[in-house]
């Protein structure tokens, strides 16, 4: 069985790849394979999403992501703990899927690759072996982050960040890639430095005929051109209409321009991108366009077909194009940019032809053919291009019988004799009662084999009080009072392979350092492993918070602290190696400038999506450290401790604080602008000055982008003033 988990079936307003999905689960059950459907997103009901399969012949059991993330079933990890809604639906889809292979007898799970939704089950079996039966497969489509890239869109908030970030994880480390394409996987396989094995599988074409009908060669005037397609930057509608624009303007006549396809509220601007095209038209040429922005069906897509002249897709790009392909069965002839999947299914002077991805060149070619100066002749046998339905279903039972890539290797860390020695660091500030708390559950731990040293904030902080009588704790001195110097301390006096730092007041599960150690060894690239952690109500079981992080990323880490390194279990020689140690004279934060050390040096690390940590109310307001007067400062002075890091990606770190700023809903508030305009210039200060003190040769093109994105927040800095300066007058008068 084969489990396809989507956002996009929505009853009544299908896409692409809802087509897509649809065809493939009809095909699959026509050849005996029997297939279930995970929707991904809350906003569609599940019993409505089951009809509408039904209406199409499909048999298929539906479940929803949605019922995983509330109630009873999320009562260990609340979908709010998430503080992102895409790691909150991959975490549900994950809790999903272990239901669901519990209940049916699934081999295959195929994901979509925008989105992230295969971050956490896929994260899931790597570090932990589950869903060792099963084939874990993504399926190219377009991520978010090369969609918008396509777009020239800079999604620069932190939300955002974390989608991109789940979905190269998922693309990176799913068991079997599969594309449409070959330049596709090629492409995949090269911008997310990917090395698992790939299959290229072309998607099932809707036929709209029963047989392909004979090619026809362009109309001459008087016609209709059609770009058709969903109303999205990337698919190219604005192009079209500048080239149809200056066809106009240089004399073409009796030529209609017709887009076809659903409208989307994606313009920045005019929030409908069928408004923005519009604006693109000059008012005296409002009568040569036809605007139908709703979603079209197979009768419309043949009314199309029967009377265009020939249809222009000038997308940015695509994964396939259904559409191109089901224009091909209909013997219309097309005008393409140049992307990969087009290069690699149509023939350039035959079935097609491309234009040089600009308007300029659309306008030249749609020129061309419309006055018969270029021709074309047509593909022959154009039904043998397409695979049948048994081809399609072979795919997927090649892949199913040879089982997941690595999956006997995933269900057990690297073999060894011994079990290796952790070192766990309790930093104490002096209480007694939370440092036994937190040593105790420490020597309760399954992994037997470990140290335990205590060290304390200063030399008056009494860690001797919390010792006990076991053998393998031991106190180790330090003057300096701060965690830094302390945590330092006790790492240069460590013994074991791992060690793992907790401060005292938070205790761990039995199991957590057993589960982390396995997984470090099932990762030998990994820096460290860490885990979800929770805060109880004081005296209770029951869990009012849960913390969430999700790894480290070389930009998201200069932004907030969610790596997990406050209670990571490290690898020690990993560290050393590579000259790895908390920062001298920081009395707080200091687990976040760790992160900013290891993202430096180009290390990466783990996190467990299991709640293993605990921490009681009155202990957790006791140990977090106090927030800086100026916050900024801080920020300032680890900037400058890592230039590298800065240095390897400057606008996108800038971007991304400037957008963090500018994001929150008070600043036009003077309170706002106080607190916050200084901390910005800090920001920038700090983050040129590493620029600038960088080599020649990588300052001048990174330098201008920065530049650039200085004067965009000034010039929206400044509009603000304005705007409130004239709010504040108008009042006074």
């Amino acid at each position: 069985m084969i489990c396809f988990v989507t956002n996009e079936i929505l009853p009544g307003r299908r896409g692409g790849i809802g087509f897509y999905v649809e065809e493939a689960m009809s095909a699959l059950e026509r050849n005996g394979i029997g297939t279930c459907l995970l929707i991904s997103i809350p906003q569609v009901d599940r019993v409505r999403t089951e009809q509408h399969l039904r209406a199409v012949g499909i048999s298929a059991p539906v479940f929803a992501a949605a019922d995983y993330a509330k109630g009873e079933l999320a009562a260990i990890v609340p979908e709010e703990a998430f503080q992102n809604p895409t790691y909150a639906t991959s975490y549900a889809v994950s809790r999903a899927l272990v239901d669901i292979c519990k209940r049916l007898p699934v081999e295959m799970v195929e994901f979509t690759d925008y989105g992230g939704h295969g971050f956490v089950p896929i994260r899931r079996k790597k570090l932990l072996g589950d869903f060792g039966g099963q084939v874990l497969a993504v399926r190219v489509h377009g991520t978010a982050e090369v969609i918008r890239a396509s777009e020239d869109r800079r999604h620069s908030l932190q939300a955002a960040l974390v989608e991109y970030y789940a979905e190269r994880y998922a693309v990176r480390h799913a068991d079997v890639l599969i594309a449409s394409t070959p330049s596709m996987l090629e492409d995949y396989n090269r911008l997310y430095a990917r090395q698992g094995p790939g299959v290229v599988s072309p998607l099932p074409v809707r036929k709209l005929t029963e047989k392909p009908l004979p090619f026809r060669p362009p109309r001459k005037p008087p016609c209709k051109v059609f770009c058709v397609g969903t109303c999205l930057r990337h698919k190219g509608p604005e192009i079209f209409v500048e080239a149809a624009v200056r066809l106009i303007k240089k004399g073409l006549k009796d030529v209609q321009f017709v887009l076809m396809g659903r409208d989307m509220p994606t313009s920045i601007r005019y929030g409908s991108q069928e408004e923005e095209l519009k604006r693109l038209v000059p008012d005296e040429l409002r009568n040569r366009f036809e605007f139908r922005c709703t979603a079209y069906g197979p009768q419309q897509l043949l009314e199309a077909a029967q009377t265009c002249s020939f249809v222009a897709l000038p997308a940015r790009w695509e994964a396939f194009c259904l559409v191109a392909h089901e224009l091909r069965w209909l013997g219309v002839p097309l005008v393409l940019s140049p992307i990969p999947p087009f290069r690699d299914c149509f023939e350039d002077g035959k079935d097609a032809v491309f234009t040089d991805g600009t308007a300029g060149g659309l306008a030249d070619v749609m020129g061309r053919l419309l006055s018969g100066e270029q021709t074309l002749t047509g593909r022959e046998n154009v039904a043998s291009l397409y695979v049948d339905t048994s081809s399609f279903a072979d795919v997927y039972r090649r892949q199913v019988s040879q089982g997941a890539p690595g999956a006997s290797t995933l269900a057990k860390p690297t073999a060894r004799h011994d079990s290796p020695l952790v070192s766990v660091i309790v930093v104490s500030d002096g209480s007694a009662e939370l440092l036994r708390a937190t040593v105790h559950s420490v020597l309760a731990s399954s992994h037997r084999n470990l140290e335990v040293l205590v060290v304390g904030t200063g030399p008056t902080s009494g860690v001797e009080t919390g010792l006990g009588e076991d053998g393998r704790v031991r106190a180790i001195a330090n003057r300096l009072n701060d965690r830094a110097a302390a945590k330092n301390a006790a790492i240069e006096r460590a013994a074991g392979d791992f060690t793992c730092c907790l401060h005292a007041g938070r205790t761990i599960s039995e199991q957590y350092i057993e589960r982390a150690v396995a997984a470090l060894e099932r990762n030998p690239d990994a820096a460290f492993v860490s885990c979800f952690s929770g805060i109880r109500a004081d005296g209770t079981e029951r869990l009012v918070a849960v913390e969430t992080p999700y790894g480290l990323d070389p930009v998201l880490v200069t932004l907030e602290d969610r790596t997990g390194l406050g209670n990571a279990v490290m690898r020690h020689e990993l560290l050393q190696r590579h000259g790895v140690r908390y920062m001298d004279g920081l009395f707080a934060y200091e687990d976040w400038e760790l992160g900013w050390s290891m993202a430096e040096r180009g290390l990466t690390g783990e996190v467990l999506p299991e709640v293993h940590v605990f921490s009681d109310e009155r202990a957790e307001e006791r140990t977090r450290p106090q927030k800086w007067i100026e916050q900024y400062h801080l920020l300032q002075k680890i900037t400058a401790a890592h230039p590298d890091l800065v240095r390897a990606h400057p606008a996108e770190i800038l971007r991304a604080h400037i957008k963090a700023e500018l994001a929150t809903d008070t600043f036009l508030t003077d309170a706002w602008l106080l607190q916050n305009y200084r901390g910005l210039r800090l920001i920038r200060v700090g983050l040129m000055k590493c620029i600038q003190e960088g080599p020649r040769t990588m300052c001048s093109h990174a330098w201008q982008k920065v530049r650039q994105e200085v004067a965009i927040f000034r010039r929206g800095l400044s509009a603000r003033w304005k705007a409130k300066s004239k709010k504040t007058r108008d009042e006074s008068r």
